[in-house]
């Protein structure tokens, strides 16, 4: 079988999509006995490996040129299977082809996309996606469902395989920590979220939630994460609440810095509307940080009993549970077990065997 996978989203441009695409590179490398094309251009990251052939294409992901030059690549490559990490991708390939959805947030998340240009664009990708696909990865049940219930998908069509963990996300050493803290200016303790600055990531009610803390609470708020211009909400909450110097906005933070950035935080905070998976869940849980997130979509599932759950629309909610654990030592301590063991149950080397099988069903 020549599989061909379009590597041209594990970038920095794509920060969820880019690391589940890398990640799932190397590790079906790794797990499959076929060899693997991986398509790259310009700003991609380089891969290499021995079941690994790369083969670069000049056109950007998301772009008119790439409607015509991936299906010519594809085909002169012979590939059996073209694999696509993203809704939008060159709909002409003719090899069979398998897509993975993460989620539904433009349709589902009011605000999600700033313009109604923007939500007819996704609205008519995904029908061409759910049209053109043999098989359709999600990352979650919870996609899964959404899918079901919003595009009446076939449930034979849709194949759930969850994300897996890198094994770097593991608790760091003390130094580690010390000096990551030192380059990013956290001197005192703090709560950590980690991820963009989107409408559904719920960043202005985590923002009035640790409000309703701060006077009671030593922690410092720490958002790390890229920044997308048209969101200046975050930044809006934190004036109007007088928390400029109590909230630190990092902004893109290296991928070599998040496990001691993890490591080091009194807790994690993920509060979004949505998510399909929400990786920053096992990333924390493998660094041994307590985990309080949403009790909405995929993350019930993801976070299971290693969590504290709220519900993401009330803020006077998010508080409480915050204010439940920064303040209880033996709670944390427990949650910290609990996330370390479900967070060792989750392997890309897994993800990629169930993959590999998708890849055979779709081409038998």
């Amino acid at each position: 079988m020549r599989v061909v996978i379009d590597g041209r989203y594990a970038s920095p441009r794509f920060p969820g999509v880019g690391r589940y695409t890398a990640s799932l590179v190397r590790a079906l490398a790794d797990a499959g006995p076929d060899r693997l094309i991986v398509l790259t251009e310009g700003t991609s990251q380089p891969f290499a490996g021995p079941n690994i052939t790369a083969v670069e294409v000049a056109a950007q992901v998301r772009s008119v040129r790439e409607q015509w030059m991936i299906p010519h690549a594809v085909s002169g490559l012979g590939a059996t299977l073209y694999h696509a990490p993203f809704y939008v991708w060159p709909y002409a390939v003719r090899a069979p082809s398998v897509v993975t959805v993460y989620d539904l947030i433009p349709v589902l998340v009011p605000g999600a996309l700033p313009s109604p240009r923007a939500r007819l664009a996704f609205m008519l990708a995904m029908r061409l996606t759910l049209l053109r696909a043999r098989r359709i990865i999600t990352v979650s049940r919870s996609t899964r469902d959404d899918l079901v219930r919003r595009y009446r998908v076939s449930l034979d069509r849709i194949k759930v395989t969850p994300a897996g963990l890198d094994p770097r996300f593991r608790p760091a050493a003390g130094a580690a920590v010390a000096r990551v803290r030192e380059r990013y200016g956290l001197r005192e303790a703090y709560v950590l979220h980690v991820g963009i600055n989107k409408p559904h990531k719920n960043l202005r009610r985590l923002v009035e939630a640790y409000a309703r803390c701060a006077a009671s609470r030593p922690e410092r708020l720490v958002l790390a994460g890229p920044e997308d211009p048209r969101y200046a909400d975050v930044r809006e909450a934190v004036r109007y609440h007088g928390l400029e110097g109590r909230v630190s906005m990092l902004g893109w933070v290296d991928e070599a810095d998040l496990p001691a950035l993890y490591t080091g935080a009194t807790a994690c905070v993920l509060p979004s509307l949505h998510e399909g998976f929400g990786l920053p869940v096992l990333e924390a849980m493998g660094c041994g940080t307590p985990v309080l997130c949403s009790a909405t979509s995929s993350f019930p599932e993801v976070a299971g009993d290693a969590a504290l759950t709220f519900d993401p629309c009330d803020a006077g909610a998010m508080a409480d549970v915050m204010l439940q654990a920064l303040g209880n030592r033996a709670l944390r301590d427990r949650m910290r077990e609990r996330g370390l063991v479900r967070a060792a149950g989750r392997t890309w080397a897994e993800t990629a065997r169930a993959t590999w099988e998708i890849y055979r069903e779709a081409t038998s």
